[in-house]
């Protein structure tokens, strides 16, 4: 459809997916409904201790102090996390989740990087190809 002019770009989404935050190696919190991989855009707001929305439901409410980042899986709405968390409020601490989310952010890069190289070898002819399905989250603009 893209190629062909059936849609236009800013109808497109990034590509599905997300994270699962571990801490000491244990899962505590998995990717919800409508997550994507520019979701990223979001975790290194948050690690920057700054407010970001992010579209995935249920969202957790993001708390912060100097040194942490609590996130409180509460959902008030009808929704519930699935899988259920182990604990309903994680508390991060926003140098280990700062880090933690460069090291994703380099896996996304290589990815990227091989989208741009597959759209250059198979001319596709799409116009930033990584943006378009890694990058852009235009939400958080």
């Amino acid at each position: 459809g893209l190629r062909k002019g059936q849609f236009l770009l800013n109808q497109i989404n990034t590509l599905p997916g997300g994270y699962v935050l571990l801490i000491d190696d244990q899962e505590k919190f998995y990717p919800q409904c409508c997550c994507e991989l520019s979701d990223i855009n979001y975790w290194k707001k948050i690690a920057a201790g700054q407010p970001a929305y992010w579209q995935g439901h249920p969202t957790p409410e993001i708390k912060f102090t100097n040194n942490s980042i609590f996130l409180n899986l509460v959902s008030e709405l009808d929704e519930s996390f699935y899988p259920e968390p182990p604990e309903s409020i994680i508390e991060l601490d926003k140098t280990a989740l700062n880090d933690a989310v460069e090291k994703v952010s380099v896996f996304l890069n290589i990815f990227a990087q091989k989208l741009i190289r597959i759209n250059l070898t198979e001319n596709l002819g799409i116009d930033k190809i990584d943006d378009l399905l890694v990058w852009d989250n235009t939400d958080l603009v």
